[in-house]
Order: C-alpha cells, then structure tokens, then sequence
C-alpha cells in the first residue's frame, strides 16, 4: 500500500531534476507472489558516476550546486 502511494505521488512530479517515471505495475513470482515494479527514463549514467567520475574536474562550489539541485528536486 506504501509502495503504491509512494508511486503515485512520483509519477505526478515533474522537475528537471527528477527522472522521469513512466508507470509501473506487479509481475507474480511464485515464491514471493507479487512483485511490483516500476519503469524509469534511461538515464545516460548515474548522478553518483557522475559525480565521482567527474570529481578531479569539479570545483566545491560545483559539487555544492549539485547538493542543492538534489535537494530542491526532493521538495
């Protein structure tokens, strides 16, 4: 039940800092009976590569933009 609201409330947000969610539903497995899933936009790699990829190349005050971006999207 969580899970479903939690989903809900996700497939509503729009913000350019917040993958996309395209829906979602339950596939049944026989040992755990149903499983739910949900269906996100590809991204082209994770925010966390990202930043550790990049990390030599980012300045403090880049990597402080990021955390903000991060926690405006969670609003």
């Amino acid at each position: 039940e969580v899970f479903r609201k939690e989903a809900a409330i996700h497939y509503t947000l729009s913000h350019p800092n917040v993958v996309r969610m395209f829906g979602g539903s339950d596939v049944y497995d026989p040992a755990k009976g149903l499983c739910p899933f949900l269906i996100f936009e590809l991204l082209s790699r994770s925010l966390s590569a990202a930043i550790h990829k990049d990390a030599p190349k980012l300045t403090p005050e880049q990597k402080a933009l990021i955390a903000v971006k991060v926690a405006e999207a969670m609003k």
